[in-house]
Order: C-alpha cells, then structure tokens, then sequence
C-alpha cells in the first residue's frame, strides 16, 4: 500500500508539473496594480484548472485500482472450515494431555 501511495504521489507530481509548465508566475515588477491583479486572477484560475484536473485523474486512479484489486481478491480461496475445536494445529488433531511434548 505504501509503494501504491508513493507511486500516485509521484505521478501527481509529475502530472501537475506538466498540466502547469507552461505558466509564467507573475511578477508586480514593471506594471501596474490593476495589470498585476488581472494577471493573478488568471494565474490563479490556471492554477486551479490543473489542480482539478490532476485530482481528478489520480482519484479515477485511484477507483480503478481499487476495482482490480476487488476483482483480484475474488480469486483468493475461501478458509476451509475446521472440524472440531483445536484441530489442524497439531499432528494428529489434538496436543497432548500430559503437558509434556514426545
């Protein structure tokens, strides 16, 4: 489970810096209030954009995953029953009543 989380992690990373590589952070330097302000608001939204995006694809992901390993846990055999108490765990099917191994 830990490595799944590493890995998605690692994807989101990698997905959000793709999604925003083409952003230039704006800077107030060299323009004035009103420009700087209109500019942020764009950042902002393109910022926002990749966000939603990037979750959304990690959480259908993340579903997907989910359903396989669903699927994949169908596979797995079902416990047999024991048939009296303490049976299977010894050779035989019950320890010894002395207390003492032979």
């Amino acid at each position: 489970m830990l490595v799944g989380v590493a890995a998605l992690t690692a994807w989101g990373l990698y997905r959000f810096g793709v999604l925003t590589a083409g952003l230039a952070t704006p800077l107030p330097i060299g323009v004035t209030p009103e420009q700087y302000a209109a500019t942020m608001i764009d950042y902002n939204r393109a910022v926002t954009a990749a966000l939603v995006t990037e979750y959304r694809e990690i959480f259908a992901l993340t579903a997907v995953i989910c359903i396989v390993g669903a699927g994949l846990s169908l596979l797995v055999p079902a416990p047999r029953p024991v048939s009296a108490p303490g049976a299977g765990w010894w050779p035989g099917g019950s320890a010894p009543r002395s207390g003492r191994c032979r």
